[in-house]
């Protein structure tokens, strides 16, 4: 349904420009007195002559015939793009869906987004956000309404954290990526089928925490954590549980903010020695983010994560400059259904073939090295005769 009905002009056939505005404004006026008296709630609009008067407008006289429920209805079911060039059209309609009341003002008789359609933004909002896995906690404290709806699009489009504290709010599943080497990513429980991809998250004291901090449980973590539902630990996370593993670690593994080279904070993260981890926003899915390096991995825990999916997954083939063995891991990538898997062999396995492999080698360089012994007594022979030849003949 229409709402925004064009005004229609008086028919009339020959009158100058003038006289057809003077004509418009008495029957603008005339349906004015009459729309007064029966009905109060009517749709406004700005006069040109002063700012503070208010006048009904022409365009909404069949709106008038809709009772409010029928409005709601209506108006509910419009998007979001529909409803804010709705709000564009006069200052009545700008009341019905935009404007924001203080609690101050929320008990005068002016019409607000919040007295006559208290629940319109929240349900628009929750609509947009079911799926999401993070949008700031500013945002998240703001009273629903189209700026909100509106202006935590936009942030989801930024690329950077605006403070260290943003960061600590973050819960990241980790990987390690197949560029690390075999020995990384065959342990990582990420590649495998019955576990659950490694946990961090950083502290304001420049260290990581391996497995959800106790705050998690307090009102204010579960009323502003969206992902609440996702942050799951591995069984084993080897770079915590293997002795093996951790005696070649640094004993200390710290984290801070670095510039870009624009300048920008926000954009990059340094651990240790290591390359530094490039920050990007999932702007596209779940609005959480990604820190990536060439070794590794991270990414907000959220379904994809969980579910092991390509999104969270997904490397290109590895390349190494080293004549060292690395086994090529078997990558299953169908997009049509959305499987992704990354298979390889074990250890044991590798090794033998490794070994196999050598031996071939060797094999086949002494029966090169038969063959030549061969030739060589059998060009010897051949010159002998030659030579006793060449002395019959003399």
């Amino acid at each position: 349904m229409n709402l925004l009905i064009e005004q229609k002009e008086p028919a009339i056939d020959t009158i100058s420009k003038k006289k057809k505005q003077k004509s418009n404004t008495s029957n603008i006026n005339n349906l004015n007195n009459h729309n007064t008296n029966n009905n109060n709630n009517i749709p406004y609009h700005k006069d040109d002559k002063k700012d503070d008067e208010i006048t009904p407008c022409i365009t909404d006289k069949y709106l008038l015939d809709l009772n409010q429920d029928v409005q709601y209805i209506i108006i509910q079911y419009l998007s979001p793009m529909l409803l804010l060039y709705f709000s564009t059209t006069d200052k009545y309609r700008f009341k019905q869906v935009r404007s924001t009341s203080s609690s101050s003002s929320s008990s005068s008789s002016k019409p607000t987004t919040a007295t006559m359609y208290p629940n319109l933004w929240g349900k628009i909002c929750h609509e947009l956000w079911k799926d999401k896995v993070y949008i700031p906690r500013f945002i998240l404290k703001q009273p629903r309404s189209l700026k909100t709806y509106f202006y935590s699009i936009k942030d989801s489009k930024r690329q950077f954290f605006l403070t260290e504290h943003e960061l600590c709010e973050q819960h990241f599943h980790f990987r390690f990526r197949l560029q690390s080497g075999y020995y990384w990513y065959s342990k990582d429980p990420s590649f495998k089928e019955d576990d659950t991809p490694m946990y961090r998250s950083f502290n304001k004291d420049k260290t990581f925490n391996h497995a959800p901090p106790s705050s998690l449980n307090t009102i204010e973590h579960q009323q502003f954590t969206l992902n609440k539902d996702y942050i799951k630990i591995p069984k084993f996370d080897f770079l915590i549980d293997d002795p093996e593993v951790v005696a070649h670690l640094p004993s200390s593994i710290k984290w801070k903010m670095t510039k870009s080279k624009n300048g920008k904070k926000g954009q990059f993260i340094k651990v240790n020695q290591w390359p530094s981890l490039h920050v990007t926003r999932n702007t596209d899915t779940d609005w959480g983010w990604t820190l990536e390096e060439e070794w590794v991995k991270y990414q907000t825990c959220s379904p994809s994560t969980l579910s092991k999916s390509r999104i969270f997954m997904y490397d290109t083939a590895p390349e190494f400059d080293s004549e060292d063995s690395e086994p090529e891991p078997y990558i299953l990538d169908d997009i049509e259904t959305g499987e992704y898997r990354i298979l390889f062999e074990e250890m044991d396995d590798v090794w033998d073939n490794v070994i196999e492999e050598e031996e071939e080698e060797e094999e086949e360089e002494e029966y090169e090295d038969d063959d030549s012994d061969e030739y060589e007594e059998e060009s010897s022979e051949e010159e002998e005769e030659e030579e006793e030849d060449e002395e019959d003949d003399n």
